[in-house]
């Protein structure tokens, strides 16, 4: 009762301009071949995959429904992963849960050129699941990183994948286009969207041509066409900023802007070198006036000053940001994702959760991936309060490695849900097969069950064992004892439950 992707890499053959490049795609006849997309349909020279119907046919000696996806333009190598792949979406047929479970298979094969180039009948084994029976949260975010959602061609396609995250419980979409905005609502998911100060996002350098004496001065001494000079980005100019803000925001009307802060402090966009942001250096650094100072001195001598300078000021931008969109459009949320909070953070991507939580800089910030345990409550505390949002990742997401993903399972999203104090998010679409999907679900409807244990309650050990593997959560009212097994191998644990705990249920069984 919902569809999965199937994702076919499009990338070519070196040296060779393939020529209706065409896929064929065989499944059982309990299932259906809903259609197919490929990304950024509206460029010149990048294809589309439209997709035929062809009927029942006999392949292999079976009875399969066979679809024809053929590339409308030359299939080339070298491009950018997104623009190299299309997906086809599949599904069960109403009325056949009792599918589920049955193992089957898939078939695909290709050909371009006049058939001068094949590809071989090769088949992919394929096990059915049960249906998705996720629940929304309504407060805590579960987010799914849309891997170029909003440049998917075929709308259809869009719309079936936001029925399959309504079903899963996801509640928010990161993406960056208006249809997202206008349509993931109806399916109770929010539209995320990215944005920086690139071209392509916040576009300075038509001011910046206006006004060339206000453009950052980078590391190597150069004036940046596209970034502003941080101190009047802070101050008199930041009103420049601001209308190319408001220019986003009318036109993809997003219903949280999330700034993605990941620079090193020596070499970012906001790492400026000119008079004006040295004159700000050595007043934060307590240094003489007159000091002397260069990109090279800084990273020689006082590295370790010009580090904190930065994530203080980074810290301030967000709190612009965040003021700014909140003025802009009421209800709009600010986001920040970067890493953990730990020593080396703030020199590897520029934030310290401190600052950004002693300035109340955003509405909820994003980290990931993995599992620091010590950096955890580091990252909670500094924030103050701003509810955290930890990370899921689904590796390899790179398209040129051939190991199928790694799936996400039910303890490892719970270890995340209990970890965070505002939701999960998830890294990415692309690499999600059935387990991945069946397992957010499973974890949905449990944490929107509990939502106000996990919002609310108290986190606690249970004596005699890891709390990797046991964590208890409770109100005084209900008490959660929740057992993961994060591993591969089978996990056995004998629990002695705390009296007040009382007889309790199963809500797994």
């Amino acid at each position: 009762k919902s569809s999965q992707h199937l994702t076919f890499i499009a990338d070519g053959l070196r040296k060779r301009k393939l020529l209706d490049w065409t896929v064929y795609l065989a499944v059982p006849p309990e299932l259906e071949i809903l259609g197919s997309t490929g990304y950024y349909g509206n460029v010149d020279y990048q294809p589309s995959f439209p997709l035929t119907h062809l009927g029942e046919q006999a392949v292999g000696g079976r009875k399969m429904q066979v679809a024809r996806i053929v590339a409308n333009k030359p299939v080339m190598t070298g491009r950018h992963y997104i623009m190299s792949l299309f997906n086809a979406f599949v599904r069960t047929r109403n009325g056949l849960d009792e599918a589920e479970g049955k193992e089957t298979s898939f078939v695909y094969w290709t050909e371009a050129n006049d058939r001068t180039v094949v590809e071989p009948r090769q088949t992919i084994p394929v096990r059915l699941l049960p249906p998705l029976a996720g629940k929304q949260p309504k407060k805590l975010v579960w987010q799914l990183w849309g891997s170029s959602f909003g440049t998917m061609n075929n709308h259809a396609m869009r719309e079936a994948t936001l029925l399959t995250a309504q079903r899963a419980g996801l509640n928010d979409i990161v993406a960056g286009d208006l249809w997202t905005s206008e349509n993931a609502p109806r399916y109770g998911i929010r539209h995320t969207m990215g944005f920086n100060f690139q071209a392509w996002s916040l576009n300075m350098k038509p001011y910046l041509t206006e006004h060339a004496d206000e453009r950052l001065i980078g590391p190597d001494g150069q004036p940046n066409d596209g970034y502003l000079c941080t101190t009047l980005l802070l101050g008199e100019s930041w009103g420049a900023v601001e209308a190319k803000l408001q220019e986003k925001i009318e036109a993809k009307r997003p219903h949280t802007m999330d700034y993605d802060y990941e620079y090193p402090p020596m070499t970012g966009p906001h790492s400026c070198y000119c008079p004006h942001c040295l004159a700000e250096f050595r007043d934060h650094a307590k240094m003489n006036p007159d000091a002397n100072l260069d990109p090279e001195t800084i990273r020689d001598r006082y590295e370790e000053e010009w580090v904190d300078f930065m994530a203080r000021r980074v810290a301030e931008i967000f709190r612009r940001f965040r003021d700014a969109i909140h003025r802009l459009a009421p209800g709009t949320k600010f986001s920040v994702y970067s890493g953990y909070q730990t020593p080396e953070n703030p020199k590897r991507y520029g934030v310290n959760w401190d600052y950004v939580g002693e300035l109340q800089a955003c509405d909820h910030a994003g980290c990931g991936y993995g599992r620091p345990t010590d950096a955890i409550p580091a990252t909670i505390g500094g924030l103050k309060g701003i509810p955290a949002l930890f990370g899921a990742i689904l590796v390899p997401y790179d398209t040129k490695e051939t190991a199928p993903p790694v799936p996400l399972t039910k303890a490892r999203l719970l270890r995340r849900a209990l970890d965070s104090t505002g939701g999960v998010l998830i890294y990415s679409r692309l690499s999600m097969d059935g387990r991945s999907w069946y397992a957010v679900a499973e974890t949905t409807r449990f944490v929107a069950a509990y939502e106000d244990l996990f919002l609310h309650g108290k986190r606690t050990p249970l004596s005699g064992n890891d709390e990797a593997r046991v964590q208890v959560l409770g109100d005084g009212k209900t008490t959660l004892v929740c057992a993961m097994n994060g591993g591969s191998d089978r996990l056995s644990l004998s629990l002695s439950l705390p009296a007040e705990a009382g007889g309790g249920r199963e809500f797994y069984s």
